[in-house]
């Protein structure tokens, strides 16, 4: 008998300013505000987890942060355009955590 491993999909949003592509290895951060009654996940590529955290938390940290895990992206569900160009960065994409 083999066992299957099962691997956990989520629809996540990425960063302007942290692009996720297919393939990229990203860590998956969830933050709650409470204040606004807020909360959310985003994708954000793992050589700048530390920064984005902080930044996602704010000044006064009361924006909670938490990871939810490393993964890869499996696929780009949305596009966002930028500028009058037309260049286009993912908004919004499928991880497949590890």
């Amino acid at each position: 008998m083999t066992a299957t491993a099962f691997h956990t999909q989520i629809e996540v949003s990425c960063r302007n300013d942290a692009v996720a592509c297919v393939g990229d290895r990203v860590t998956v951060l969830e933050w709650e505000d409470a204040r606004q009654a807020t909360s959310g996940r985003v994708a954000i590529p793992v050589d700048r987890v530390a920064l984005h955290a902080t930044q996602l938390a704010g000044a006064d940290g009361a924006v909670v942060v938490r990871a939810c895990g490393d993964g890869t992206v499996a696929r780009v569900i949305q596009w966002f355009r930028v500028g009058r160009s037309g260049d286009r960065v993912p908004a919004r994409v499928i991880v497949t955590l590890d």
